[in-house]
This record gives C-alpha cells, structure tokens and sequence, in this order.
C-alpha cells in the first residue's frame, strides 16, 4: 500500500477543459503539397532532383538523408526532402531548410531564408543555372 494517498482518475476533458487545439503549422511557411506556382523555373524542379543534381546525393522513397551543410557533421539522416517543389526540404538537426536556392546557397557556405538575399542570392542562382542550364 502506497505512502501517498492516490488521486482520482482524471478525464481527458476534465484535464484540458476549454482549450482549443494548436493550429496547425506548415514548416518554414512552405506550402502543403503541390506545384508551386512561380515564374522561376528553377523553383518548380523537385527537390529529390535537385538534390541529386546539386548536391550528388540520391534521394530514396523515404524522403531522409544526411544533411548537405558542409556545417553539419550529420553521422544519421536528419534532412527531409520533400516529394514536391512545394515541400521543399528541411534538416531536424541544424534547421537548415528551404528550396532550391537555399540548397544551393548551404553548399556555397551562405545563408538560407530570409538572410538569403543580395549577392549571396545572386551567387546561389547563378549556381543552379550553371548546374541546370537554361530553365525555361
């Protein structure tokens, strides 16, 4: 027989009461899967084709692979790449995350997201268009 004395079971609504559930949240404000609705060419290309064309990394059915950042020694997958332009792609471990240009940006050692702009934008496209070639 216990110390303490024992409290009565608690119901999940008597628990949470009137609380509202979370929104939901897309990650790094990508949008849920889909084409993406861009002139830039560059940025309807899949990220698992993107990956392997920028970065030499095969990307298998399950989306996980080791993080691209030459910053993260990344020993177990922890990057998810998206299966669509849309989704784009994101590293659990160091936060990493983005779309074609950030890919590109990370492997030239620059800024992802909204610190990539200016000339590292600038070095990080013209990256992908001498990868890729004309993108029409």
């Amino acid at each position: 027989m216990p110390a303490w004395p024992l409290a009565a079971p608690t119901t999940l609504t008597e628990l949470v009461g009137d609380l509202r559930d979370a929104p939901r949240r897309t990650p790094l404000g990508r949008r849920p899967h889909g084409t993406v609705a861009d002139d830039d060419a560059y940025k309807r290309i899949a990220p698992a084709e993107y990956f392997q064309r920028l970065a030499g990394v095969e990307v298998p059915s399950h989306g996980l692979v080791s993080c691209p950042s030459p910053a993260h020694a990344d020993a177990n997958p922890s990057c998810h790449v998206g299966r669509d332009a849309g989704e784009g792609w994101c590293c659990h471990g160091c936060g990493a995350a983005g779309a074609i240009y950030d890919l590109a940006s990370v492997l030239l050692g620059g800024p992802t997201a909204q610190s990539l702009r200016g000339d590292e934008f600038r070095r990080a496209r013209q990256h992908v268009a001498a990868v890729f070639g004309p993108c029409a």
